[in-house]
């Protein structure tokens, strides 16, 4: 579903998706904001102030303190920073929504909160490159952080050569958090540890970020 998105100088910025009404994008670290706003000229970009929290703002000109942000504006990207935590774009009713998930925000609900929002239940949800749980290590007293609310069928903690850590599927909690069928939830198969086309803080400690985006289109 998702496909590369090259722009003119033949640059690979990421992938993306194309509806009738919307689009999604999850950027490479070619996928600078100068890069995409040349390649997506129609759409004004906008970003909020990321703070590992769990606050769902309406967009709004400005970085505003949040993790979240959703509008029914069309031609408005809204633009989320990641370097391993979870980039989580979906479309629900007339607005769209763009969700910055780290696993604060996944154990604070940071989704559960976007759902109280939305005034239809979203159809698909799509989950851009990040770690996986193969490499997504924590100790045990953040797993049970994560977990304290788990009611999902699919297992969520793995076992860690390190007694006192563990291996946590964030995925498999989001997907229990959204209530939603497997074949909807779309998951990016690029782990952004292992892969060098994506920044990664935990394997470069950089500061540079992956840009992804959702914008409504009419």
């Amino acid at each position: 579903m998702l496909e590369e998105i090259v722009d003119k100088d033949g640059v690979c910025l990421g992938k993306g998706a194309f509806f009738d009404d919307y689009i999604i994008f999850f950027g490479n670290s070619s996928g600078t904001l100068e890069r995409l706003a040349s390649h997506f000229s129609k759409f004004t970009f906008r970003f909020i102030k990321q703070v590992h929290g769990d606050r769902v703002i309406a967009s709004c000109e400005g970085a505003e303190e949040a993790d979240g942000h959703y509008t029914s504006e069309i031609n408005i990207a809204l633009c989320i920073r990641t370097a391993d935590c979870i980039p989580v774009l979906f479309k629900a009713g007339t607005s769209v929504f763009a969700l910055h998930c780290g696993w604060r925000g996944v154990a604070n609900g940071i989704s559960l909160k976007a759902l109280e929002l939305c005034m239809e239940a979203p159809k698909q949800v799509f989950i851009g490159p990040h770690i996986p749980y193969t490499h997504f290590e924590v100790h045990n007293d953040v797993a049970a952080r994560l977990l304290r609310n788990y009611n999902g069928m699919i297992e969520a903690q793995y076992q860690h050569s390190d007694p006192e850590k563990s291996f946590i599927d964030l995925d498999a909690i989001l997907l229990d958090q959204f209530k939603m069928d497997e074949d909807d939830f779309i998951i990016s198969a690029e782990n952004t540890l292992t892969d060098t086309r994506y920044n990664s803080h935990r394997r470069d400690q950089t500061k540079d970020r992956n840009i992804s985006f959702i914008c409504r289109l009419n």
